[in-house]
């Protein structure tokens, strides 16, 4: 395995590569991970089978990525069911969704302790950027993301209770590095997240 532990998927080219891939490390002992697996098929994001995910040996999942997306409760308690009896890691990333995306902007990110312990001079910088975000035209504005997917995020608090409920394996991980997140601090502020 060259000395990597790991492959990360972020997107895949197609469900057959996913196949693949899954087979080969298997095949060499290697963990797979990463975002809950995509493609691009005919110009549409098409998503890999969540139980043949589930099922396939892939290791940790990010974002709670596919499981907001289960209307059906039914079907959520059974692929989180299938999550704790195939022990797939999950890394809910929630200050990484609330930060990134200004669900607590305007004023509540000055209120995290990450805020409070980070250099004025990254501070400035900041700030600097997500004024040059709110001026570029071709970005959704915070106000209409906060919007869109304040409900997501709802539903993201959910899932993970519903997780933790049934004793599935959770990692701590903040997916530091945009605005307001400073590497390491900020997985204080994910622990206050998860307490919502």
């Amino acid at each position: 395995n060259n000395n990597y532990d790991f492959i990360k998927i972020f997107q895949l080219k197609d469900e057959i590569s996913f196949e693949n891939l899954m087979k080969a490390a298997k095949k060499f002992g290697m963990g797979v991970c990463g975002h809950y697996p995509s493609y691009i098929e005919s110009k549409k994001s098409k998503v890999i089978d969540f139980k043949t995910l589930l099922e396939s040996g892939y290791k940790s999942i990010e974002h709670l990525g596919g499981y907001s997306a289960i209307e059906n409760k039914e079907k959520l308690k059974e692929l989180i069911r299938l999550t704790k009896v195939n022990n797939v890691y999950n890394c809910p990333t929630l200050d990484f969704f609330n930060t990134d995306l200004g669900l607590k902007y305007p004023n509540e990110y000055i209120n995290k302790l990450s805020y409070s312990q980070t250099p004025n001079s990254i501070k400035k910088k900041w700030d600097e950027a997500l004024k040059e975000r709110e001026k570029d035209t071709s970005r959704i504005s915070i106000a209409l993301v906060k919007k869109k997917y304040g409900h997501e995020y709802k539903r993201k608090i959910e899932v993970l209770k519903m997780l933790y409920d049934s004793n599935c394996l959770l990692l701590l991980g903040g997916d530091a590095g945009g605005l307001y997140q400073p590497e390491g601090l900020n997985v204080y502020d994910e622990m206050k997240h998860w307490q919502e």
